[in-house]
C-alpha cells in the first residue's frame, strides 16, 4: 500500500499544501517529473497581491448553510465546494440537527443532493422529516419529500467499510452530489481500530477525503468528536488531534459558552477567514 504524504515528518503547513498541490502519497513525489521543493529550498516568491486573493475567493464556489450566524462566520459566502470542513462536537442532538440543516441547505439552490454516512447509528427519520418540514415552510419552493428524498442515508459500522466506500467513491461519485457529510469520523476508528493502526488508516483517510472533495468539488463535512465529553467546554479539542483539521479549509467546533450559557458556534480554524464565535440560536437548526 502506498505510503500517505501525511505520514512524512514534516512541518503541517508543508503536508497541506504538498496535498493541496495533488501529491497524496510519497510515490507520487518520486515519479512527478516536476517534484515539489519544499519550503526549506524554495526561493522566495513574489507577495500575492489583495486584489489576486480577492479574485481566488470569488472564484471559489460556496454554498449557504441558511443559519446566519454560521454563514456570517465563513465570510458570509457558506462552506467551499472542493474542500473539506470539519466540525468538532460531543456527541448530541444539536450536532444531529445541525448534520441535517447542512444535507438540507446543499440542496438550494441547483437539487444537488447529499450523502449522509451514518457511523454511529444516531441518523433518525423522523427527526429527519421534522427537520425538513420546518426547512420547507422557510423555503416554499422545495417539499419536504423532495427534500428527504435528496438525502442518501448509509450507515457504516467500521474504520475498513468506510475506507471501501471512499474508495468506491473516489471512483464514482454518486450523480448530483454537492455533500457528503460523515457523522462521525472518529466513532468506527475507536470501535474497529488499536491505536497504531488507527494512527496510520488517519493519514490514508485523510488524504482520501481531500482528493475526494477536490476532484468532484464537493463539500466534505466530517464530524469528529471532542476529548472532553462535556459540551460546556469553551473550546473544545478533536479527539483524532489535527489528522482532519490539517486537510480542512475551515474547522467548526460546536460547543456550550460559560459565559453567554447558550449554544455557540466557533471558528477555529480556517484557510481564509479570521476565527471568531457566534451564539447558535436552536430555532435555527
Amino acid at each position: 500500500m502506498p505510503r500517505p504524504i501525511l505520514s512524512l515528518c514534516s512541518p503541517a503547513s508543508t503536508l497541506s499544501q504538498l496535498i493541496q498541490d495533488g501529491y497524496h502519497t510519497v510515490s507520487d513525489i518520486n515519479v512527478s517529473q516536476n517534484p515539489p521543493v519544499l519550503p526549506a529550498t524554495k526561493p522566495p516568491q513574489p507577495a500575492q497581491s489583495a486584489w489576486s486573493l480577492a479574485c481566488q475567493l470569488h472564484a471559489q464556489p460556496y454554498f449557504s448553510t441558511h443559519i446566519p450566524v454560521l454563514d456570517s462566520l465563513l465570510g458570509n459566502r457558506g462552506l467551499p465546494l472542493g474542500k473539506v470542513c470539519e466540525l468538532v462536537s460531543c456527541p448530541a442532538s444539536e450536532i444531529a440537527s445541525l448534520c441535517l440543516r447542512l444535507c438540507l441547505a446543499i440542496q438550494m439552490p441547483g437539487n444537488k443532493r447529499a450523502v449522509y454516512v451514518d457511523t454511529t447509528g444516531s441518523f433518525s427519520q423522523r427527526v429527519a422529516r421534522k427537520a425538513a418540514e420546518a426547512f420547507s415552510t422557510q423555503n416554499p419552493a422545495v417539499s419536504s419529500d423532495s427534500l428527504l428524498d435528496n438525502i442518501h442515508v448509509l450507515r457504516i459500522h467500521s474504520a475498513d467499510e468506510l475506507y471501501a466506500f471512499l474508495v468506491a467513491i473516489d471512483d464514482q461519485m454518486v450523480p448530483d452530489t454537492g455533500l457528503l457529510l460523515i457523522n462521525s469520523i472518529t466513532w468506527p476508528f475507536i470501535a474497529s481500530l488499536d491505536i497504531f493502526r488507527r494512527q496510520s488508516m488517519h493519514a490514508e483517510v485523510a488524504q482520501l477525503l481531500a482528493r475526494i472533495a477536490q476532484k468532484n468539488k464537493i463539500c466534505i463535512v466530517v464530524v469528529s468528536h471532542a476529548k472532553s465529553s462535556s459540551s460546556s467546554v469553551a473550546k473544545p479539542e478533536p479527539m483524532d488531534g489535527v489528522v482532519w483539521t490539517e486537510v480542512s479549509a475551515n474547522s467548526l467546533a460546536l460547543h456550550h459558552s460559560p459565559i453567554t450559557k447558550s449554544m455557540c458556534i466557533s471558528l477555529v480554524h480556517s484557510s481564509t477567514y479570521p476565527t471568531g464565535m457566534q451564539r447558535l440560536p436552536l430555532d435555527s437548526l
